[in-house]
C-alpha cells in the first residue's frame, strides 16, 4: 500500500461518550468525547505525506488515573 501512497493508521480510543453504552452505568466523566477522537484523526490525516503514523492509542487522563 505504501508504494501506492496509501497510509494506514490504527486509531485505538479508550472509552468514548457515545450511544454504544446504552443505559449502562458508566463513569461518563472519565470518557473521551467524540470530538477528542476526531481531533486525533484530523491530526493523523494532516501529517506530511512522507510520514506514516502506524498506531495511536488515546485514553482520558481521568480514565488512566482511576
Amino acid at each position: 500500500m505504501l508504494a501506492e501512497g496509501i497510509r494506514v493508521t490504527d486509531v485505538n480510543p479508550g472509552p468514548v461518550d457515545t450511544g454504544y453504552w446504552g443505559d449502562r452505568t458508566v463513569p461518563w466523566d472519565k470518557f473521551l468525547s467524540p470530538l477528542d477522537v476526531a481531533r486525533v484523526i484530523v491530526f493523523v490525516a494532516t501529517t506530511p505525506e512522507h510520514m506514516v503514523i502506524r498506531e495511536v492509542n488515546v485514553d482520558s487522563m481521568a480514565w488512566l488515573a482511576k
